[in-house]
């Protein structure tokens, strides 16, 4: 199937299919370069990843490349990169990003598996650019483990059609960012959608009966939030009409995580699972200056220690 042949008019982000046929596009325009002696046959031009930021339009953000000379290390890992994942979307399935990096050590171009997550995303955003729309890595198969845990006062739609409750134990979030963006819920007694940082929190909440005190869908992904934990939030929000809240530790790594959820995150610019509508709670400075009787901020403490993490927060925007 060519791209010509796909509506992708109506497509917000990249679809698997249309993910398939740009790589087939691509492979075959390199053949065609080839054949011809093209030193450039092999280049790739992708999104420049780096300067994209969420909702601004993939015609709009630079562009960069990967070519023959200086970079052919990454180019052969990308390349290798798109045989591999266009081998298992073309037949439907989906891995992690694990599982894909054992997959390719043995080949040696790679040395760590943070090189093939790279890589992924460069593969994503060359996609992009082509079809000039956001990719995400669900749509060349690729997901994260699953880490994410949830429980509440509401019951989903299963996929063969019955009915499971949410209520009486706590169920594993899966890894498919899609598959949690697509959850129905059938009943719902909920009346938040509460979000905490830590597993342990989440654990004390669902042993003193915290969902029965106050109705509601609790979730975790016990600690930095993975796409599908962020799909299933902005999900729920959106379908159940509920109020939703973050619940993090106050600091700079709380709330970096809080933000996270709520506006996205800079390295998966080009997959748009956010919930702007997200608010904070938790201990928050006011609160520790009703109680110390010096000014004490979490942020500049940290910042004074020397923690660029912290002094960057700190920093006016």
């Amino acid at each position: 199937m060519s791209m010509a042949e796909l509506d992708v008019g109506v497509e917000e982000r990249v679809c698997r299919e249309l993910a398939v046929a740009t790589l087939e596009e691509l492979a075959h325009e390199a053949r065609l370069r080839f054949a011809h002696s093209e030193r450039t046959a092999f280049d790739l031009h992708m999104v420049d990843r780096r300067e994209h930021t969420a909702g601004c339009l993939i015609e709009d953000t630079p562009t960069t490349s990967y070519r023959f000379e200086p970079d052919g290390r990454r180019l052969a890992q990308t390349w290798c990169v798109i045989d591999a994942v266009h081998a298992n979307a073309s037949a439907g399935n989906s891995m992690a990003q694990r599982e894909l990096w054992y997959r390719l050590k043995p080949f040696g171009l790679f040395e760590k598996p943070q090189e093939v997550f790279d890589r992924i995303m460069d593969v994503c955003a060359v996609i992009s650019l082509r079809c000039c729309m956001p990719c995400p890595r669900e749509a060349i198969g690729v997901i994260a483990a699953s880490r994410g845990s949830m429980i509440g006062t509401l019951s989903l739609w299963a996929s063969d059609e019955e009915v499971v409750s949410m209520e009486t134990r706590v169920h594993a979030i899966p890894g498919d960012p899609i598959k949690c963006s697509k959850m129905r819920f059938a009943e719902s007694r909920a009346r938040f959608i509460v979000v905490v940082e830590k597993d342990t929190v989440f654990t004390r909440l669902v042993d003193d009966g915290f969902i029965h005190a106050l109705p509601c869908l609790l979730i975790t992904a016990r600690g930095f939030p993975d796409l599908a934990t962020r799909a299933l939030v902005q999900n729920a929000v959106e379908s159940l009409r509920l109020p939703g809240v973050v619940l993090t530790d106050y600091n700079p790594h709380g709330m970096a995580l809080m933000l996270n959820y709520k506006v996205g995150s800079e390295r998966f610019t080009l997959e748009r699972y956010c919930c702007p509508q997200l608010r904070w709670i938790g201990l928050h400075a006011e609160h520790l200056e009703a109680s110390l009787t010096t000014r004490f901020c979490a942020f500049a403490a940290c910042a004074t220690f020397g923690s660029p993490f912290a002094t960057a927060m700190c920093c006016p925007i």
